[in-house]
């Protein structure tokens, strides 16, 4: 879902319009940008919370030219997910219509039976010669 399925969700769940529910989202996003900006996190009950996370100044390297970098010290958004959405996208194991299965599905095995690949000769060893 992008940014415009999401403003239309809303503006039919909350029964306003299309504009009015992208005007939400930009202000919502705004806030929480404004908030992690301050340092402050923000907490959504039953949902998660955004924070920022400090990582200092650290030595990097140009995976390209092998050149040592000085990488400055930053603050990034993260995202820790509640104990409501967990949940909820856990119990996401049968697909329901309309819905995508995101579980991947593992190839069965072969029936066991004479395997396909060529066998490698063992090298034997001889003992040294000694000397008479």
């Amino acid at each position: 879902m992008i940014k415009i399925d999401l403003s239309r969700s809303i503006a039919e769940r909350m029964d306003i319009t299309i504009k009015q529910a992208d005007e939400f989202l930009n202000v919502w996003t705004d806030l929480v940008g404004e908030c992690l900006q301050k340092g402050e996190p923000v907490q959504l009950a039953g949902f998660g919370g955004f924070g920022s996370r400090y990582v200092p100044e650290h030595q990097g390297r140009n995976p390209k030219t092998g050149e040592v970098l000085t990488i400055p010290a930053c603050h990034y958004p993260i995202f820790k997910a509640g104990k409501g959405l967990k949940n909820r996208v856990a119990k996401c194991e049968k697909t329901v219509e309309g819905t995508v299965d995101t579980e991947i599905e593992k190839p069965q095995a072969k029936a066991s039976g004479p395997s396909t690949k060529p066998t490698r000769k063992k090298k034997t060893s001889t003992p040294p010669e000694e000397p008479v």
